[in-house]
């Protein structure tokens, strides 16, 4: 079996979901189509990631 961008994506997907992070399907956000993120979940997200080990 193959190990395409499908499956990355859907890995990741999953992975963000066992998180807490929910997933919705960006065609169907109501949002300004020249955003790409909702600025308080992306900054929740960002700080998540780069978070110092440590660091409460």
């Amino acid at each position: 079996m193959k190990f395409t961008e499908a499956r990355l994506e859907q890995a990741i997907i999953a992975l963000l979901e066992e998180q807490g992070y929910p997933h919705h399907r960006g065609d169907i956000l109501d949002r300004v189509r020249r955003e790409m993120l909702r600025k308080p979940a992306s900054s929740r997200i960002v700080q998540d990631c780069f978070k110092v080990k440590g660091e409460a």
